[in-house]
């Protein structure tokens, strides 16, 4: 009927189904429009403008299209290895 790799490629497919339907809880969202309101009934908590806004200006974007986070009043940045990985 079909050969063992469209077999396998048929099982594969099947099984990816359930993984295409999850979605993260915690949504899409912006630092300039934070559902604060939405966050804080979920969890009862919700960060301040002011903790957003220092997360943002922490954020660096690296040449190449990596991002890193600043990390320490230093300059240390913390980011994936092969981001920095021509620079070790």
């Amino acid at each position: 009927m079909f050969s063992p790799a469209r077999r396998f490629a048929l099982i594969l497919a099947a099984g990816a189904v359930p993984l295409a339907a999850a979605r993260a809880d915690e949504g899409m969202w912006t630092f300039d429009a934070f559902p604060a309101a939405k966050f804080r009934g979920a969890y009862g908590w919700a960060p301040d403008q002011a903790w957003l806004d220092r997360v943002r200006s922490a954020s660096v974007r690296l040449t190449g299209g990596c991002s890193a986070s600043f990390v320490s009043s230093s300059g240390l940045i913390f980011t994936n290895h092969h981001c920095v990985a021509d620079c070790l």
